[in-house]
């Protein structure tokens, strides 16, 4: 009875191997189809084959920068700045991501001036965002694990010299440690609260209520990112760079 329970088993084992493997391939030969249609410049195509893997549940910085790719040569602006935007998020320095976000973003109609901030504000921000959450976190984990190292050291050692070393070391990183913290949790909370989107229409009326007989407030168009602060039923209130707010559609935008 054993015997036929285990071999029941490793059946049932080597079937759920068999799919994973099967589940895990189809990704990959997916990928590998549209890199070949997109060397054959058929850039719908393979923009249709990328999408596929992302729509399956795929997350890969460079699927999202091959598939913005694609949407950009198939004439697709808005489809190419949410993917590179979806790129950013996990590869945030990849410098040609962002020179071809930049250039997709010089093809878009609105050129909105960002409202500046304060220049060391400003800074913070530019140097938080030179890494992604994850990335962050575990610069945190590191160093607080040095600066615990550290202060090991110092409370065991019998040295005097190793003991003001290990004083510092520990202490410096334990305050490192909490600064990446906070860039971490600052950037988390970025894309979480502030949810940024892309207008995926041709034209759209922002409306000064959540309501289709609200003044009309100002015109943006497709490509356009913007920052959902708020959500009533169907209609999201939006930011803009400049600082000007309104309310759209849900289905005028969709979230990076």
């Amino acid at each position: 009875m054993k015997g036929i329970l285990t071999k029941r088993i490793f059946i049932v084992l080597l079937l759920i191997a068999n799919f994973s493997c099967f589940y895990a391939s189809e990704p990959k030969s997916l990928v590998n189809e549209g890199n070949e249609l997109y060397k054959k410049s058929m850039y719908s195509q393979a923009a249709s084959k990328y999408q596929n893997v992302v729509d399956s549940g795929y997350v890969s910085a460079d699927l999202y920068y091959n598939l913005g790719n694609a949407y950009f040569k198939a004439n697709d602006n808005k489809r190419a700045i949410l993917y590179y935007e979806k790129a950013k998020l996990l590869n945030p320095r990849d410098k040609d991501l962002n020179s071809n976000l930049l250039l997709a973003r010089s093809k878009t109609v609105d050129k909105i001036q960002n409202i500046p901030d304060l220049f060391f504000m400003e800074w913070i921000r530019n140097f938080r965002d030179q890494f992604a959450v994850d990335s962050w976190s575990v610069f945190s984990i590191a160093l607080f694990a040095i600066g615990l190292a550290g202060f090991l050291f110092y409370f065991f050692s019998l040295k005097i010299g190793l003991k003001k070393a290990s004083f510092w070391v520990g202490s410096i990183c334990i305050f490192l440690s909490a600064i990446t913290f906070s860039f971490a949790v600052s950037a988390q909370n970025s894309q979480v609260k502030q949810r940024n989107a892309i207008i995926f229409v041709k034209g759209v009326t922002v409306k000064s209520s959540p309501s289709e007989t609200g003044t009309n407030l100002f015109i943006l168009h497709e490509g356009t990112k913007v920052k959902v602060i708020d959500k009533i039923d169907n209609w999201h209130k939006i930011k803009i760079p400049d600082g000007n707010q309104g309310w759209v559609k849900e289905s005028d935008i969709v979230k990076i």
